[in-house]
């Protein structure tokens, strides 16, 4: 870096009138493409805008429904594992028990099947 001259050379160069008609024509060439980037841009931009609203707006809900869905598996799980100890204090009909874990099932299955298709996937048609 010390030895870096401190002025540069001043540049000599000639262009001939074809070099600069060349040099206007991509001028021209880059300033289309970036009238027509531009309105892509445009047109790109309420499109990114709808996909941040969709997400601040889908967090919450498949927030709540994981955790509604864990609350109620767990309690299946608990009844399950009381009954299954088979204390005196404690017992569960066997078709209660059916409906319980077929209950589950279908919460579990339906709403991971409603987040995933009719949130994320139906809210998302652009």
């Amino acid at each position: 870096m010390k030895k870096a001259p401190v002025f540069l050379p001043e540049a000599n160069i000639a262009y001939t009138t074809d070099q600069i008609a060349g040099l206007i024509e991509q001028i021209g060439l880059i300033a289309e493409r970036n009238i027509l980037l531009q309105e892509e841009i445009r047109l790109l931009q309420p499109k990114a805008q709808t996909a941040q609203i969709l997400n601040s707006l889908i967090k919450p809900y498949a927030n709540r429904t994981f955790w509604f869905m864990v609350g109620y598996c767990g309690f299946v799980g608990a009844v399950l594992v009381g009954a299954g100890a088979k204390q005196d204090y404690f017992s569960v009909d066997p078709d209660v028990l059916k409906i319980l874990v077929g209950s589950t099932a279908v919460t579990v299955i339906g709403l991971v099947g409603m987040i995933l298709t009719g949130v994320f996937v139906g809210a998302r048609k652009y």
